[in-house]
């Protein structure tokens, strides 16, 4: 029978110390006692170690979306301490390890968010890094950690709706460093490869809103029913990758096999989920869909965001070129808040075009565009940050290097400026985007001479 690791570590490390004693002459008892201590504290050592084999290095954490440290009122905004909630920190992986964990927090910008990977000591991270601008990886086998706050991985943010609760649904691919896999729209026939072997992940994770009791989901081809995690309903689960779900679709002679699910959704949109059960309403039968509503379109405790009136954004506009001739400088009083992510002002720049080439026209309609600019190329921003009802809006716009001549600098000519107030529309966008064009705030003209 083979000796225990422990055995063989203890045998040669006391026939070590044995060979230092007789080597040299022993002074008095705390010599001894001090190879006796150390032996014993390398055993220890050893066999905490030998316990926790599967604990990594700490290596640098995830980094910031955007800026480290965020900025409470701009982009996503900074995490509400009051909302971080660690929903799950032992979900098996099939293959052992570390298990898996998801936190759910909102931020002060009013999104939702949610950060799902491994979990080491009580700690959320990943298993690697993704390069920032490649798909290349640095850091693995390494323990990163996941800090609660919008990061450049790991963190998916929806807006809340509008009774300030979040819900989404994620149906992906991952490999076992919690990184997504760079396969996830292979399925058969789409011209992409599958994702094979033991190291990638079929995740499904969300939260379904304070009024979900329970899930109902396959695991592994076996039905599994689940409550759901905390008091924002989260759900998380982790197994081999699971085949999509598809349709085929005739694109010439062609047949295609397309995925008929969605990756993201606010309500469960794959074949994972079979039912959501609510408290106090009827439960939901979920099945495979690539709407973005997902399969529970505004469910038990979801509530709508409300929009604003065209007359409460209405106001006057006031601009004019920059002294430098680099931008346009922009001022108007706020009649509308922007409290968070999910409004903010736009403002519309089109430059001057060049005359219309009626040379080329009919002779009756040389007289509709003579003296009429086409072609005119416009520019677009959005002031990403909070602005109080009734603040004094004073920005200016630069002008980018836009055109043929790639001159940043105003020419000559007749600017529009149009300012809009954009919203999310009453169910959030799954990108986040604000939709367009918006309510319109005002316009003028910028005259450079």
């Amino acid at each position: 029978m083979t000796d225990h690791p422990f055995d063989v570590l203890r045998h040669e490390l006391t026939d070590a110390a044995r060979r230092q004693v007789t080597m040299r002459r022993p002074t008095g008892r705390p010599r001894r006692r001090i190879a006796l201590a150390t032996l014993g504290a390398v055993l220890g050592i050893s066999a905490a170690a030998w316990a926790g084999g599967s604990l990594l290095l700490n290596g640098s954490p995830v980094a910031f979306r955007y800026a480290a440290p965020p900025s409470p009122d701009r982009h996503y905004g900074t995490t509400v301490a009051s909302s971080i909630k660690l929903l799950a920190d032992d979900v098996h992986d099939p293959d052992g390890g570390l298990p898996w964990g998801m936190r759910a927090f909102t931020t002060t910008r009013g999104f939702g968010c949610i950060q799902v990977g491994r979990v080491q000591e009580g700690k959320l991270g990943v298993l690697a890094l993704v390069r920032r601008g490649s798909s290349s990886l640095a850091g693995r086998g390494e323990f990163h950690e996941l800090r609660p706050g919008v990061l450049s991985q790991g963190t998916t943010c929806l807006p809340l709706d509008g009774g300030g609760h979040t819900f989404v649904a994620l149906h992906l691919l991952a490999t076992t460093d919690a990184v997504p896999a760079s396969c996830f729209f292979g399925v058969p026939g789409a011209g992409a490869p599958m994702c094979v072997g033991h190291d990638v992940r079929t995740i499904d994770a969300g939260l379904l809103g304070p009024r979900a009791e329970s899930i109902a989901f396959r695991l592994d081809g076996k039905a599994r029913t689940s409550r759901t995690l905390g008091n924002v309903g989260g759900y998380l689960i982790v197994q081999r990758p699971v085949m999509p779900v598809t349709r085929s679709r005739m694109f010439g002679r062609r047949i295609v096999k397309l995925a008929a699910e969605t990756p993201i959704a606010l309500t469960p949109a794959s074949a994972v989920i079979t039912k959501v059960a609510y408290r106090d309403a009827q439960p939901c039968e979920v099945h495979a869909t690539t709407s973005p509503r997902g399969a529970c379109p505004d469910p038990p405790g979801f509530a709508l965001i409300p929009q604003p009136t065209t007359e409460a954004v209405r106001t006057t506009i006031h601009a004019f070129a920059a002294p430098n001739r680099r931008g346009i400088r922009l001022r108007f009083r706020a009649r509308a808040a922007v409290n968070d992510g999910r409004s903010a002002y736009s403002v519309m720049i089109t430059f001057p075009g060049p005359p219309c080439p009626v040379q080329h026209l009919p002779p009756a309609e040389r007289a509709r565009f003579a003296g009429k600019t086409c072609s005119a190329e416009s520019f677009g921003t959005q002031l990403d940050r909070n602005v109080a009802a009734g603040e004094q809006i004073r920005t200016t716009i630069d002008v980018p290097n836009i055109g043929r001549h790639h001159r940043p600098a105003l020419r000559p000519g007749v600017y529009r400026v149009d300012v809009s107030y954009r919203v999310q529309p009453p169910r959030p966008r799954l990108t986040g985007s604000l939709a367009y064009p918006g309510y319109e705030v005002g316009s003028t003209r910028v005259v450079v001479k």
